[in-house]
């Protein structure tokens, strides 16, 4: 090959390294800066919304403290009796700070102060007059039942996390923020359809050992009389609810109105009805074995077993809240209400006492009162 055409190849390689750096440059720097852009959007958002409706309050950032009151409770619906598992009212209190609607918060019981109360929950929260997002990660502790083998449950325990999304379709008028983060001010009344999206992922420990189950049925033993012990041995205790594992994914649509009855006075209502779309629930059911040998030593056995729960249209849910705020130019203080009921049913060919009825009902509730300054 001639030297001008080696030349020529040379220099036709070097321009397409070239190009293809100042290619990979650019998409770089594009990449870049849409991330630049979207954290931009997502802290000075545009108007949208009409002003004689919704305004900002005064003030960037936002510091509230608020105590909150909260109860879990999983019912298993039996004809003519339902079991529970429930933790009695809590009382937790939380520190929230948010910049131009992005609020983080952290909540806790003044008992894990002292170590004897593990409840806490943290949520992150990002609202908008047309969208928001909020996640929450949990943990609920001394649970109780109302099963006829454990009275009281040990290290029961309820732990999570959860994510919602959710669009207002009358964004222009309606401010979800000012009746929930105080984000925004409703200056009339008004409402909104809206549609959500939501995911929960949580485990429902019963926290009973085989030492627990030793225990216990020791105790039985102690307490019978010599001559009745050998009708009870051997003796199996079946169908007992160890452990809940669930998770679902949701559509939910509903309306909300935000009232103002009056000059610095808020009012909100709203309802939300949900369809699972996704779920993956497994139940397990421990069977406790009690045996006697020749030297009168006593020892269990024991099995647990696995139950998945199908897919079923019907399993739905239900958010309803409630809320009143009073707000000036530097703060406020409100008062919310929310409950949340999810449904879902088992259904499977096995055989279980158990599982005579196949309906759980999960809810939850909590009234929050908070005190919130902007500066």
């Amino acid at each position: 090959m001639k030297k001008s055409s080696l030349t020529l190849v040379f220099l036709l390689t070097l321009l397409g390294l070239c190009q293809n750096a100042n290619a990979q440059e650019k998409d770089s720097e594009s990449k870049d800066g849409f991330i630049r852009r979207t954290i931009h959007n997502i802290f000075n958002p545009k108007v949208t919304y009409d002003t004689s409706y919704i305004s900002r309050p005064w003030g960037t950032w936002m510091i509230s403290a608020d105590g909150k009151t909260a109860q879990h409770v999983v019912v298993q619906l039996k004809d003519g009796e339902n079991n529970y598992v429930k933790n009695d009212p809590s009382f937790t209190t939380s520190l929230n700070v948010a910049y131009k609607g992005v609020e983080i918060g952290y909540s806790a019981n003044f008992g894990k102060l002292s170590k004897k109360r593990k409840d806490q929950d943290l949520t992150f929260n990002l609202n908008d007059n047309r969208y928001g997002f909020t996640f929450r990660m949990f943990t609920i502790v001394d649970l109780r039942d109302s099963y006829s083998l454990f009275d009281v449950l040990n290290d029961g325990q309820l732990k999570g996390f959860g994510a919602y999304a959710y669009y207002v379709f009358n964004n222009k008028k309606y401010s979800n923020p000012a009746a929930f983060s105080n984000s925004q001010v409703q200056k009339k009344s008004a409402g909104s359809f809206q549609l959500s999206l939501s995911y929960y992922n949580g485990g429902l420990s019963m926290g009973i050992s085989e030492d627990d189950y030793k225990n216990y049925i020791m105790k039985i033993i102690n307490e019978t009389i010599i001559s009745e012990l050998p009708f009870l041995i051997p003796r199996t205790y079946k169908d007992i609810p160890s452990e809940w594992k669930t998770q679902y994914l949701s559509f939910g649509f509903g309306y909300a109105y935000n009232w103002v009855p009056a000059k610095h006075w808020l009012l909100h209502i709203s309802a939300e009805p949900s369809v699972l779309v996704w779920q993956k629930s497994i139940i397990y059911l421990d069977n406790i074995t009690l045996y006697k040998h020749i030297n009168s030593d006593v020892e269990i056995k024991l099995d647990r077993e696995e139950f998945k729960a199908p897919y079923n249209l019907f399993n739905f849910g239900f958010t309803g809240n409630l809320s009143a705020t009073y707000s000036w130019k530097k703060g406020f203080v409100s008062l919310l209400y929310n409950a949340t009921m999810v449904k879902i049913d088992f259904s499977h060919e096995e055989e279980s006492i158990f599982f005579s009825s196949n309906n759980f009902i999960y809810h939850w509730w909590n009234a929050k009162l908070a005190v919130g300054f902007r500066f």
